[in-house]
């Protein structure tokens, strides 16, 4: 059966975490259609197909028919959509899974429709997060309520036809979304090893991060990432080390800045170097990354190298990334020689800049802007970012002394010109401010899970929806108080000395 697609009536969308990840899935895929399928009865099945433009433009409200509605009978299962509507569609079905009479005729379809949508979203109350623990223990075993756990759901669809790597988590922190679980599926969505791998280069500017600057580039190597390095004459033994892993084949280009040492931090003049440096390369895809970050791919079983190449696969040139930021606390292992691993405390990173992180790219062999933004979006023409985020764990300060050798000797001082002249590195403000930084406390941070982590925080990571933001780089309290009491100390000897 072929469905007439039409425009819809006019109203007003809700702006839920899951209506905005919805719209923000149909801005970057380009989706045409946005097929909604919802239970008005336990019998009956309704689809609902809406041209995305109305639904982005929020002209409608999807648990209401519009004119492109219909309804079937559920024993006859979802209708035969025309591949020309379903390849260009993000289909959606919030709640329905609950309440039709059959589970498995919905799920089959659902699946059939999966493996030609570009993206699909399901969600269905999970049945033990939606009670309180009291409720649940003191349920009888014949009122256990219908539905599903997380876990239950995905042995569901995966007997119902879906590939076993579904992405699948949990919707929270607003009150009407409380205990739903999402999963994520369609045809971009889950990812799958390309035929031919693409070569990969990252770019990386150092200075200073001794530290942590082996295990970057040992993780990039480990993913399939050829490394380049420039550094900007290190004085903590940064580049001997990078001398060393070029010996060892782990680092493919080594250089120092032709414009030797110099007290200014100059990052205009090193990304300008950087997006120059990239177009040179004869490498499919270019990555510029710092010289503390992580990078890894959004599904599990895939290498940075392998879903790179499965972006490029779909036609994407441009990759988003979500920032975690780790920090040290009063109990973070503040040996050098450990992983960084032992940082089990994160926030979101939340400044404007952190939640625009389009930092790697399918190489044009043509000039791309990365400088114009300060590093954190590259411009170039034809540009399309895929839907789903990749992930950074970034660790800026690691420890009390490379925290202080970092803001107060190797930032701050360096980098006022930049400031005053273009309105860049306004996260170090608060710092120069204080001119004091201190350990965060456990409880200011969210506890880093890598086990639950995915699921837990499965629109934030994919989408930064979700994440509040700030425009400055947010202390500890402890870094607060201190600049605080140091603040006030300096005004009474003020007071107290003869004019």
């Amino acid at each position: 059966m072929v469905i007439d697609v039409s425009e819809p009536k006019q109203g007003k969308a809700s702006r839920s975490h899951i209506d905005q990840f919805i719209s923000f899935i149909l801005n970057r895929s380009a989706a045409d259609y946005l097929i909604n399928i919802s239970v008005p009865a336990p019998d009956k099945l309704r689809v609902s197909i809406v041209s995305s433009q109305a639904f982005l433009a929020e002209s409608v409200i999807l648990k209401n028919p519009s004119e492109s509605t219909l309804e079937f009978d559920l024993n006859n299962g979802l209708p035969e959509l025309e591949d020309k509507v379903l390849r260009r569609a993000v289909v959606v079905c919030l709640g329905a899974l609950e309440n039709v009479a059959c589970h498995d005729i919905l799920g089959k379809a659902l699946a059939s429709y999966h493996y030609k949508c570009l993206f699909m979203l399901i969600t269905t109350p999970d049945r033990v997060r939606t009670m309180s623990v009291t409720q649940c223990i003191q349920l009888e075993p014949s009122n256990v309520p219908k539905g599903w756990t997380a876990e239950e759901l995905g042995r569901f669809l995966i007997g119902c036809g879906f590939p076993k790597q579904l992405l699948l988590g949990y919707v929270s922190d607003t009150p009407d979304e409380t205990g739903l679980i999402l999963v994520v599926a369609g045809h971009e969505a889950l990812a799958s090893r390309p035929v031919t791998r693409p070569r990969v280069a990252a770019i990386i500017n150092l200075f200073n991060e001794a530290d942590v600057i082996e295990e970057v580039v040992l993780h990039l190597a480990e993913q399939g990432i050829e490394v380049h390095l420039f550094d900007d004459w290190s004085t903590d033994g940064s580049f001997e080390i990078c001398q060393r892993l070029v010996e060892s084949g782990h680092c493919r280009v080594l250089s120092r800045n032709a414009h030797g040492p110099g007290k200014d931090y100059k990052w205009m003049k090193i990304l300008q170097r950087a997006q120059e440096y990239a177009q040179s390369l004869t490498a499919d895809w270019i990555m510029h990354c710092d010289a503390d970050e992580i990078r890894y791919s959004p599904w599990p079983d895939l290498t940075l190298q392998d879903a790179i190449g499965w972006v490029d696969s779909l036609g994407y040139s441009a990759i988003d990334f979500t920032v975690m930021n780790f920090f040290y606390t009063n109990h973070t292992d503040a040996s050098p020689s450990q992983k960084l691993d032992r940082f089990k405390h994160f926030a979101f990173g939340r400044q404007s800049a952190d939640l625009n992180q389009i930092k790697a790219w399918r190489n044009p062999k043509l000039p791309v802007d990365l400088a114009s933004s300060g590093g954190h979006d590259v411009q170039f023409s034809g540009r399309r970012i895929f839907p789903l985020k990749f992930l950074m764990k970034h660790y800026p300060l690691r420890s009390q002394g490379q925290a202080e050798a970092k803001l107060f000797r190797d930032r701050i001082p360096r980098i006022r010109q930049e400031r005053n002249e273009k309105g860049w590195h306004i996260h170090y403000d608060l710092y120069a401010i204080l001119n004091v930084v201190r350990p965060w406390r456990e409880f200011e941070l969210t506890p880093y899970n890598p086990r639950c982590f995915p699921e837990e925080f499965i629109i934030e990571r994919l989408s930064g929806i979700g994440i509040d933001t700030v425009e400055h780089l947010i202390p500890s309290i402890e870094t607060v108080l201190k600049g605080a009491a140091s603040f006030k100390s300096v005004k009474e000897t003020r007071d107290k000395s003869p004019l």
